[in-house]
């Protein structure tokens, strides 16, 4: 890529990391839209006591996609297409080779948005439009704290809390040591669950970690 790399500032604790974080466009977005659904399920209301499990749900629902997402639509294999490589390039490529680079570092705008549109939407067909809200924004939560974790993991900020710091040393794993393990960024819960946790001294180091496009080239030869 010909474009001048950028990088986040490092941050050395908790504030730092909230403050880098707000001045990404894609943060705000993600923060505005959390504060937007909020504010409608409160004004809808609770009508009934299930809205807390109901809320839960919602925000168990990302941990149960977060691994499948990215095990198999951002590492799927590169298209042969021009327009298929662009669109992998920007999802999730181009972050292995600019991992602190914040341009490439949220889920796009265009794919993290419609899951408003899709959760709504199928709680209006099932005739649960006010339940929808809530679970809304449960997964809209959890969304944001993936969002703020990722951000967090890659301004090489080290939590003292230990499941936060081994859920970051994963991920430096998936990114520095094989792309084909440690898919989770908010837990190590689900990796080990999936079975992609495994010691690192067990894994050999990929020459492609940084590079996922050749090592999809590769595979198809």
């Amino acid at each position: 890529m010909s474009e001048k790399a950028e990088r986040i500032p490092r941050a050395r604790n908790a504030a730092q990391v909230c403050r880098g974080f707000v001045q990404c466009r894609e943060a705000r977005v993600t923060l505005g839209a959390l504060v937007t659904v909020w504010i409608l399920a409160l004004l809808q209301g609770a009508g009934h006591g299930w809205v807390p499990l109901i809320v839960l749900a919602g925000f168990l629902l990302w941990y149960l996609i977060e691994i499948p997402i990215h095990r198999w639509i951002l590492h799927a294999p590169l298209p042969r297409n021009e327009f298929g490589r662009r669109l992998m390039q920007r999802l999730h490529y181009t972050h292995h080779e600019r991992p602190t680079d914040p341009r490439y570092l949220f889920l796009p705008e265009w794919l993290a948005l419609p899951s408003i549109v899709i959760i709504l939407g199928a709680a209006w067909l099932a005739g649960v439009a006010a339940e929808g809200l809530w679970f809304l924004a449960g997964f809209w939560t959890s969304l944001t704290v993936y969002e703020w974790m990722h951000y967090a993991v890659h301004s090489r900020w080290r939590p003292a809390w230990a499941p936060v710091r081994t859920a970051f040393e994963n991920h430096m794993r998936h990114h520095f040591r094989n792309e084909n393990y440690w898919f989770g960024v908010s837990n190590s819960l689900m990796d080990r669950l999936w079975g992609t946790a495994p010691e690192m001294e067990e894994v050999e180091q990929s020459p492609f970690v940084r590079d996922l496009p050749r090592e999809n080239v590769s595979t198809d030869k």
